[in-house]
């Protein structure tokens, strides 16, 4: 295996995938050559490519599925923490009304205190 094959493989692939692909395949290749089964790193010198996103979006047809289906209050909270805040279902669940302080304008979700928005 070459660098360009190594370059070739990288090429099919973008954001999150293609970086998971390259520290696997500069994983494997270092071990290899750490146990004297090679003797160069093909994959050495290999960058991600930054440009392109390295994380899943949702589609906007997702977003208005998901906001349509968020009729009650509860589910607009549930909806709203977990995109404006990144809270995930468990520190949604277990969250009590003490971790909100609205005086300070500040919300504790899994121990880290976040600044609330202004109301709209």
């Amino acid at each position: 295996m070459t660098r360009d094959d190594v370059l070739a493989h990288m090429s099919s692939a973008d954001g999150r995938h293609r970086r998971d692909q390259l520290v696997a395949l500069l994983s494997l290749f270092n071990s290899a050559k750490r146990n004297g089964l090679i003797f160069r790193n093909p994959a050495s010198r290999s960058k991600g490519n930054t440009n392109t996103p390295c994380c899943n979006r949702p589609l906007p047809e997702q977003v208005e599925r998901s906001v349509a289906a968020a009729t009650g209050p509860a589910a607009r909270l549930v909806l709203a923490l977990a995109t404006v805040h990144a809270a995930r279902v468990a520190h949604i669940a277990t969250s009590m009304l003490d971790d909100v302080d609205l005086g300070n304008r500040r919300l504790t979700i899994a121990g880290r205190a976040r600044a609330l928005d202004d109301p709209p």
